[in-house]
Parts: structure tokens; C-alpha cells; sequence
């Protein structure tokens, strides 16, 4: 009995999936007649170089052609089908590795003329496996073949594929098949199949495989077969060592609860079942990435901690980084829980954070000293200079809608100064960058003002002065005699760089001195 991965191997470019370009590219030229001498098809295992290739082949020596496509019927077809054509050679490059195989098996005879059919054609799959020897006596066959001949290469490393090969070849970059296509065309096999399925097993079916169909399509028939033709996400999880939905939703909210005995628990679970602790660690980042993904509205999903989106973000990446950083170790489970317990510290201090910010609406502002003489301002929440009570209401409103909408302009806006000048709102940044950061955003800041007042306001974007007497405490750049109050001008006009205390000034306080008034 055929398999269900050898039954469903695409016979037509139509039949290809998730490869549209390549497909409509192949069948056009096949249908102008313009054929080039060599291809080269690279990709991720399993997305459907081979098929084409035996596709193409069929095509080019068809004997009765439907339009572009191969009719599948004639002895040609049938033959390229089975494997066992004569003007149709398929080599493993893995096991004719060596320059002796392909001076036999090609350069010998691509100058013979086809036996039976049109072109004389060479596939050479996985073909980064052939020796640079190999590859240099292919070099010139490749270049100046005969008319009669067509070569076909196959690798899912071009990276190993000499430069000299790929340049005198048509390339083809076939992709990983996208999942909602790959669900789809599961869902079609299993109903022609008479397969009852559940649509959570055949998404964590598609997960599995990696964008490649064919591995997809294996996995199906596996499952079928051990479950009587009834696939479930506990027969899934079961013969791959999937972890079931339970596990990473109680393993969720142990991480979030900062329960140490729960997490260790669900872990010996884990190995007791045998299920694979970085499959775990897969599904937990994913399903973060999903909560943040709902808490912006792209996506649904039921019952999501109600937590700030930005802290799903740092716990997906996060766990990301313990992923590749364990897939080498010699004890996966330990290690896998011994480094999730380091997220714990992240959430804890997120959390904290982020708290802290949405629960302090106003404070003086506090300034501090650093040794580069540089003033850092922090604020939990930037409140308007002004005794307009109404105005600060307007401002907090701002910042929270301005938060949904971006990011680093609310992290701009909320260690800058602002005040009010009558209907004039004076917004004065850090440096010179975050003001570039409200002026590229001011639209947004306009928009979010009337959609929050129906009063008009005038906006005007500065620099907030760095100037503070104790900046002078702990810099070594002046030196404990220096007094900067002792200097004598001749003349306002005379003070520029050649003035003897004007570096000295620069230093301290930064930047350009654009001007200097006597204090009166």
C-alpha cells in the first residue's frame, strides 16, 4: 500500500505547495519554450525541491504535454515517476561523493545522445556533498553542456555550494511552507482519507514540522495509524513527546505565580511522560508571544494574565535565549528548569517596574550627579510645570493614550519638561535626539490632544538646560584653586576659543558656548 506522503507527491506545478513563484516561473518557461541549461533549487528539507525537479524532468520529456504540465500517463512520465528512466539519471550526491563518480556517471556520457526522449537529464540531490574535485570537473560540463542535456541540482545548503557552480546556474529559493497553507492541505488529505481529526492536533502536527510538508504528511500517517485513523492533540502529544495544552498552561502560571515547588513538580511530570523539555520550552514562548500579540488585538486568546503586554515580550525572549543555550547540554531537563528559574528574577523585576511607573502619577522631579558632568532627570511621571489642574488631567490622559500607540516617544515625553503658556504647550527634551523623537511624532501628539480636549493648543519642541551648580562635585576637570568667578573680560566680543578659560568652560558644561551675558 503506497504512503500518504508518496500518494500526495505533487505531479503538476498546480500540485505544489506553498511554492506559487517557483511553479508559475518553471511552467511558463516550459510553455515559451525557453530552457535553460541548469537549475539549482535551495531550501529547508521537506518544502518540495525533489518533487520538482522529477516534475520539471517529466515536463521537459513528455510525450503527450497537457498545456505545460506533465500528462503523467505517457511511458516517459510513468518511467521518471518509478525512478528507473534511462534519459533521466538521479544521483545521491552524498554517495557519489568522489571526482571518479562524476567523470563516470556524467561527464563520460552528456555528450551521448538521448536514447529515447528529448533531453538527456541529470538530478543531483543534496549536491553540497560532493568533494571540491568533484565539483571542479563538474564546473565546465556545467558551463558548456550540450543542447541535449538539462542538469537539475538540489541542496539544502547553498552556503557549501561553490560560487563558480551557483553563478552559471538559474536559482530557485524554495521557502519553508507557511502553516496556514500546510493546515490546509492536512485538513484536505484527511478528508479524502476518511481521517477524523481535531483541529488542535493537526496545528501541533504543523508546528512539528517546520514548514516542510512532507515531514508534516509522515507524521499524519504515523499518528493515523497508531490511533486508528482518529488524530487527537493527546495521540500527538503522545507519540512526539508533545507537551499537552495542561502542561504549558500550568507551567505559565507557576512562572507568573513565582511558584518554585509548582514549576518543579510540573518538571518531573514532564520527564515521567518522557516529553521533551525543549518542545516545552517552545510552546511556553510561543504562547507568551501570543498573550502579547492578543493584548494588542492581533490575535485571540482566551484567559490571558492581566499583566502589562511588555512584560510577555521580555519572558518570550528570554526563554528564547535558554532554548539555544541548552540544545548542546547533556541533561536538557535540568537544565531547562534550572534556567527557567531565571526568569522568575525577570518577571519580579518587570513587574516591579512597571508597577511602579503606572501607579505614580506625579513627583518632584529628581536630579542626579554622574561623573561625566552629564544631568540625568527622572520622574515617574512627567507633570506639566503649570497650576492648571485641568491641563495635568489633559497631559496624564495624553501619556497613557500615547503608550498604546508608541513606546519610546511616551518613554520621551515622560523625562521631559513641560509647561504651559497660556494655549502654548512647551515640551522641552533631554537632547537633541528625543526632541527629533517628538517633532517626527508631533501628528500623534496632535491627534491624541484633540481627541482628549476640544480646546486648540499651539506645541513648541526644545532642549531642557543641563546647567547645575553641583555638577562641579565630582568632576576632576577643574581643579580645587580653579575659580571660574574671577574671570575678567576686555570685552564680551573677545570671549571665543582663543579666551584662555574657554575650553575650561566647554568642559565643564558641555557642547558650544552660543552665548555669554554678564550677570548683573
Amino acid at each position: 500500500m503506497e504512503s500518504i506522503a508518496l500518494k500526495y507527491r505533487p505531479k503538476v506545478f498546480d500540485d505544489l505547495v506553498g511554492q506559487d513563484t517557483i511553479s508559475k516561473t518553471l511552467s511558463n518557461s516550459i510553455k515559451s519554450g525557453k530552457i535553460y541549461h541548469s537549475y539549482l533549487f535551495y531550501g529547508p528539507r521537506g518544502c518540495g525541491k525533489t518533487s520538482t525537479a522529477r516534475i520539471l524532468a517529466k515536463a521537459l520529456n513528455c510525450h503527450s504535454p497537457v498545456k505545460q504540465d506533465p500528462c503523467n500517463k505517457c511511458i516517459s512520465c510513468k518511467e521518471i515517476s518509478a525512478g528507473n528512466s534511462i534519459d533521466v539519471v538521479e544521483i545521491d550526491a552524498a554517495s557519489y561523493t568522489q571526482v571518479q563518480n562524476i567523470r563516470d556517471v556524467i561527464i563520460d556520457n552528456v555528450n551521448l545522445s538521448p536514447s529515447r526522449d528529448k533531453y538527456r537529464i541529470y538530478i543531483l540531490d543534496e549536491v553540497h556533498m560532493l568533494s571540491n574535485n568533484a565539483f571542479n570537473a563538474l564546473l565546465k560540463t556545467i558551463e558548456e553542456p550540450p543542447d541535449h542535456a538539462v542538469f537539475i541540482l538540489a541542496t539544502t545548503e547553498i552556503n557549501k555550494v561553490p560560487l563558480t557552480i551557483i553563478s552559471r546556474c538559474q536559482t530557485f529559493r524554495f521557502k519553508p511552507i507557511p502553516d496556514r497553507i500546510m493546515l490546509k492541505r492536512l485538513e484536505e488529505i484527511c478528508d479524502k482519507e476518511n481521517i477524523k481529526y481535531e483541529g488542535r492536533a493537526l496545528e501541533l502536527i504543523v508546528n512539528f514540522s517546520g514548514g516542510a510538508m512532507r515531514d508534516s504528511l509522515s507524521i499524519l500517517e504515523k499518528i493515523a495509524s497508531f490511533s486508528q485513523n482518529r488524530i487527537t492533540p493527546a495521540n500527538v502529544s503522545e507519540i512526539l513527546g508533545y507537551p499537552p495544552s495542561e502542561i504549558i498552561d500550568n507551567l505559565s502560571s507557576a512562572l507568573l505565580s513565582k511558584n518554585i515547588s509548582e514549576i518543579h513538580s510540573i518538571f518531573n511530570k514532564i520527564n515521567d511522560e518522557g516529553i521533551d523539555p525543549v518542545l516545552v520550552l517552545k510552546e511556553l514562548r510561543n504562547y507568551f508571544s501570543r498573550c502579547f500579540l492578543a493584548k494588542n488585538g492581533l490575535e485571540e486568546l482566551k484567559n490571558i494574565p492581566d499583566l502589562n503586554p511588555f512584560i510577555f515580550v521580555k519572558l518570550s525572549r528570554k526563554i528564547n535565549r535558554i532554548i539555544e543555550e541548552i540544545k548542546y547540554s547533556d541533561n536538557l531537563s535540568l537544565m531547562a528548569e534550572t534556567f527557567l528559574y531565571t526568569v522568575i528574577d525577570t518577571t519580579v523585576d518587570l513587574d516591579a517596574i512597571i508597577k511602579r511607573i503606572d501607579s505614580i502619577n506625579s513627583k518632584d522631579v529628581n536630579e542626579e550627579n554622574n561623573f561625566q558632568g552629564q544631568l540625568k532627570k527622572t520622574s515617574d511621571k512627567a507633570e506639566p510645570n503649570t497650576r492648571d489642574d485641568s491641563f495635568k488631567g489633559l497631559w496624564n490622559k495624553l501619556l497613557t493614550s500615547i503608550l498604546k500607540d508608541s513606546f519610546p516617544l511616551y518613554n520621551v515625553l515622560l523625562s521631559s519638561d513641560i509647561s504651559l503658556d497660556n494655549d502654548k504647550i512647551i515640551i522641552n527634551a533631554n537632547n537633541e535626539f528625543e526632541s527629533s523623537i517628538v517633532l517626527k511624532n508631533l501628528p500623534l501628539i496632535e491627534k491624541n490632544l484633540s481627541n482628549n480636549s476640544s480646546k486648540k493648543y499651539a506645541i513648541e519642541i526644545g532642549i531642557k538646560k543641563k546647567i547645575k551648580n553641583e555638577v562641579l562635585k565630582n568632576t576632576d576637570v577643574v581643579e580645587k584653586n580653579d575659580d571660574l568667578s574671577s574671570f575678567k573680560l576686555r570685552d564680551l566680543r573677545d570671549f571665543d576659543e582663543t579666551f584662555p578659560e574657554y575650553n575650561k568652560i566647554k568642559k565643564i558644561f558641555g557642547s558650544d558656548i552660543v552665548k555669554f551675558t554678564r550677570e548683573k
